[in-house]
């Protein structure tokens, strides 16, 4: 990817909570079936230069967001003003604070063309400024909001910085944007009575969620992600020479307790599949954002003065509207007519190293104090791996019985984005022995032949079998691969010490690990 565009994308994910328009929400209210064209901008400009008047008066407008931010309800720190308009903040509503503000013509304005007005509190990780640690003391908190050209923060009603697209602060900020997780009911904005909203997805509902911050673990080598009984296969199998104790026979001994002086044994139900770790190289960054900007950038590396030839909105959108990554695990098996989809939000600084800048974003005076901001080099960034049991998360595929099942599963790796659905059904091709190693939930010898050594499949050793499954997606998800794994792919593919590596399958440099235990 050219360089420019990362170096643009790294900035924007702090600002865009959720910058969507959505046309469902967007209607006149007379006339419902007509879809009328709004400036939505206009109106996020004017809503942040008032509620910037409100949270640098009133400590408890501060408190107040604050609160609801940390509720996460969307798996994120957003606030959807429709749902907490009406809410007491001491003997007034949040509406009713804002409109002594402005006035009720504007707020009204404000709902009936922004329905997801949503206000953000962006998780600084790079610079560890977490919502949790806005200091509701501070009365210099400013109100950004999302523009064409630039991110416009608001002091006081007033407009004082303007920040290029690649530049990330260092200080707590409130965002004016919409929300893109949820949709509310057309009947709901018409009635004016209960409020609800549906999730456009289960996995922005964090309602039932544990909001905690998870700690990334960095190790290469994970012998806390492995099972025993993955361990103990080692001992066994553990060999590349295609001998009776090549490792591609692992599963053997971990499902079925094979080794290669026992060459019988009974399918152990207790033992499953887990994707145990991912990683994703920054040149994937392409494919996120599906775009061909040229490259404007000078020699030291860093961004130049001259405008980006980019349609920053496709980047808000579908990278850093959500200040996380929503990864989606589409498992395949023989056995099943859908698939099963596994999630994994990952924030932007667990999956890279980044270094960057400093410079002076506002300058210090009499009644106000400096505020830094950042530009982050893009040369620097190195992948991590993510080991999904650091997320509590790790990807339960179930066991691999081959009795029921092929020997072939397969993962389609996404980057969700919450768009038009689509389901289609496809027909995969999967192999089966046939030579009477599997007999039920008993096997007899180690891999797939009775005749020979082998954990490879041939004409004389198997049949195929065509199956057909059910896939979803939506219109706006970036695929990011497909991934097979065979029964007598290797789970751990070398020792070094008391380290374990895992075996992995790569598709353009994205690299997948599982793990059985």
């Amino acid at each position: 990817m050219k360089k420019f565009n990362l170096l643009i994308l790294l900035g924007v994910f702090i600002f865009v909570g959720c910058s969507d328009n959505e046309l469902d929400n967007n209607f006149n209210h007379e006339n419902p079936d007509f879809e009328e064209v709004v400036d939505t901008e206009k109106h996020l400009v004017e809503f942040a230069k008032v509620l910037s008047k409100a949270v640098h008066e009133r400590k408890d407008v501060r408190e107040f967001l604050k609160n609801e931010a940390l509720k996460q309800f969307d798996c994120n720190y957003n606030v959807l003003y429709y749902l907490v308009s009406d809410e007491l903040i001491g003997d007034e509503s949040f509406r009713d604070i804002l409109i002594s503000y402005s006035s009720e013509e504007v707020i009204d304005q404000v709902e009936r063309n922004v329905p997801l007005l949503n206000i953000l509190i962006p998780e600084l990780h790079f610079f560890e400024v977490f919502p949790e640690e806005l200091d509701i003391e501070d009365d210099e908190t400013p109100v950004a909001v999302i523009r064409e050209l630039v991110n416009t923060l608001y002091f006081n009603g007033d407009a004082e910085i303007d920040l290029k697209k690649d530049i990330i602060p260092d200080f707590h900020v409130f965002v004016v944007n919409q929300n893109k997780h949820v949709k509310i009911p057309k009947q709901d904005l018409k009635s004016g009575g209960v409020k609800s909203i549906e999730f456009k997805s289960p996995n922005f509902d964090g309602r039932n969620v544990s909001n905690g911050n998870p700690i990334l673990k960095s190790s290469t080598n994970r012998v806390d992600v492995l099972g025993s009984r993955a361990i103990d296969s080692w001992n066994h199998f553990y060999a590349n020479d295609g001998s009776i104790r090549q490792k591609a026979f692992q599963r053997d001994f971990i499902y079925y307790g094979l080794t290669p002086n026992n060459r019988t044994g009974n399918f152990d139900h207790s033992i499953s599949e887990y994707i145990c770790y991912f990683e994703v190289p920054p040149s994937t960054y392409q494919r996120f954002v599906d775009s061909t900007d040229p490259d404007h950038r000078n020699g030291d590396g860093w961004r130049t003065e001259t405008s980006p030839e980019t349609d920053l909105d496709v980047i808000y959108d579908k990278i850093w509207g959500q200040n996380y990554f929503v990864f989606r695990f589409d498992v395949i098996k023989s056995n099943e007519s859908n698939k099963l989809p596994l999630y994994a939000s990952i924030k932007p600084k667990d999956l890279w190293d980044f270094e960057y800048r400093t410079w002076k974003a506002r300058n210090a005076s009499w009644r106000k104090r400096a505020h830094y901001a950042h530009a982050v080099d893009v040369e620097s960034m190195k992948a991590k791996k993510i080991y999904l049991k650091d997320l509590d998360k790790e990807g339960n595929m179930g066991p691999w019985n081959l009795a029921n099942e092929g020997s072939i599963r397969t993962i389609h790796l996404y980057e969700e984005d919450v768009d038009v659905k689509v389901s289609l059904t496809y027909e995969y091709t999967t192999v089966r022995s046939h030579n009477g190693t599997v007999s039920g939930n008993r096997k007899t010898d180690i891999g797939v032949s009775k005749t020979e050594i082998s954990a490879a499949f041939n004409h004389t050793n198997s049949r195929t079998e065509k199956t057909s499954v059910t896939r979803s997606w939506n219109e706006g998800d970036d695929y990011l691969g497909r991934f097979d794994f065979y029964f007598y792919t290797p789970v751990i593919n070398s020792k070094s010490a008391n380290n374990y590596e895992i075996y992995t399958v790569s598709y353009d440099g994205i690299k997948i690990g599982i793990t059985v235990k």
